[in-house]
This record gives C-alpha cells, sequence and structure tokens, in this order.
C-alpha cells in the first residue's frame, strides 16, 4: 500500500480562566504529501507534533491575551468607581463650602504637593488666612 496524504488533527479543550461554565477548543489539521519513498510513520509524528505544538502555543496565547483583556477590564472598573468616587467627594465639598465659608478650607489650587512647615506641620490642610496668620504670629514671637 503506497500513502499518498496524510490528515493530522490535534485540539484541546480547557476552561476559560475568568468565566464560569465556558470552555475553549483551539484546534488544527494538518495535511501533507508524502514524497515518494518517505517514511510514512516518520511523516506522521512529525505532522503531529507540530500539530500538538501549534494548539499548545494559540492555546497559551489564548490564556494570556484573556489575562491581560480581565485586567485591563478590571482596572477599567475600577478606574471608573474611583472617578465616581471623586466626582461625589467633590460635590460634597462644594455643598460643605456653601453650607460653611467660615471653615475656609482650601480648594484644589491651593493646597501644595507635601508642603510642610519647618516644624513639620502640614500646610495642605490649613486655609491660606490661617497660614498667613500662623507666619504673622511667628514672626511677631521673633521679633519680640
Amino acid at each position: 500500500m503506497e500513502i499518498k496524504e496524510i490528515t493530522v488533527s490535534a485540539g484541546r479543550t480547557f476552561n476559560h480562566p475568568f468565566e464560569s461554565f465556558s470552555n475553549l477548543r483551539p484546534g488544527v489539521t494538518i495535511r501533507a504529501e508524502v514524497a515518494s519513498g518517505e517514511d510514512p510513520t516518520k511523516v506522521i509524528n512529525e505532522l503531529q507534533a507540530l500539530a500538538e505544538k501549534t494548539v499548545e502555543d494559540h492555546k497559551q496565547a489564548l490564556l494570556h491575551s484573556l489575562e491581560e483583556l480581565h485586567y485591563l477590564t478590571e482596572a477599567q472598573r475600577e478606574m471608573t468607581s474611583l472617578g465616581a468616587q471623586i466626582a461625589r467627594s467633590q460635590a460634597q465639598l462644594e455643598q460643605i463650602r456653601k453650607a460653611h465659608p467660615q471653615l475656609n478650607l482650601p480648594l484644589p489650587d491651593d493646597i501644595p504637593e507635601r508642603a510642610t512647615t519647618d516644624d513639620g506641620f502640614n500646610r495642605a490642610f490649613v486655609s491660606q488666612d490661617c497660614r498667613e496668620n500662623r507666619y504673622k504670629d511667628d514672626d511677631q514671637v521673633e521679633n519680640a
């Protein structure tokens, strides 16, 4: 019997890493013509190894892509949530400022980044008026 063509297939079924009751099944079929004088068993083994490797590589690429997509989706969801929290917090601050103007809460533009005095006091939580009065008091103490 002379074998003229060989067809091999390989496939994997595996669970979706982030979804319940979802499976993925990458697969491949490879056909090759056998040349005259070629050992069909050797051709079958080589083709099968190629098919298995191709499917495994595709499976790993799928898993990597699904993982990346999952983490990007989670990050997007968290960013959306944090944005909503910031908007709610800003609205609450504005309500407090309107209801209690005597508090002189600093506006975000007035808050210096990591601004501290020599004594380690964080000026970010002190209104501009309080800061000016504090430094005036310090000058009066030094001049006395």
